[in-house]
């Protein structure tokens, strides 16, 4: 649901293109952490995309996939709270998706996260409630486009 309602696996295109484009000299190779990585779809998604990139999947639990993941992919499990500082300046994309009721310290996980960029490095964040509410509180229903 979220790629749909992103237009693709993320926003700033540009600037994740940009920051994960080959270079000439291959070392280090472009990188992605994906904290919460969850059932890693995202992350095979983005293996697929950028190939030449290495991909770090985060997360409490270990992914739940069908077959092995693509060999510039692996997955930890770990605790984004116990801190990132141990991936500091290793990455140049860091994308966060609906992780915000797990964090204990949402300020000290940014701060990490400017920490574990590399220049021009980027940072992805969705998260929030899943659902609309109106103004008596009540939870709006979740309608298909153009149906009333």
């Amino acid at each position: 649901m979220l790629k749909k309602m992103r237009n693709g696996l993320f926003l700033a295109a540009d600037d994740v293109q940009r920051a994960l484009a080959p270079r000439e000299d291959p070392e280090p190779p472009p990188a992605i952490l994906d904290l919460g990585s969850g059932s890693g779809s995202w992350m095979l998604d983005m293996a697929k995309m950028f190939p030449h990139a290495e991909l770090v999947g985060l997360d409490l639990a270990p992914a739940n996939l069908s077959e092995p993941p693509p060999p510039n992919c692996h997955f930890e499990c770990d605790d984004v709270n116990l801190g990132l500082l141990h991936y500091n300046g290793a990455f140049d994309v860091v994308h966060v998706s609906s992780v915000a009721q797990g964090i204990e310290n949402y300020r000290k996980m940014l701060d990490e996260i400017a920490e574990i960029l590399r220049p021009g490095g980027v940072f992805l964040a969705a998260d929030g409630d899943m659902f609309l509410w109106d103004e008596a509180q009540q939870v709006v229903p979740l309608r298909a486009e153009g149906q009333r």
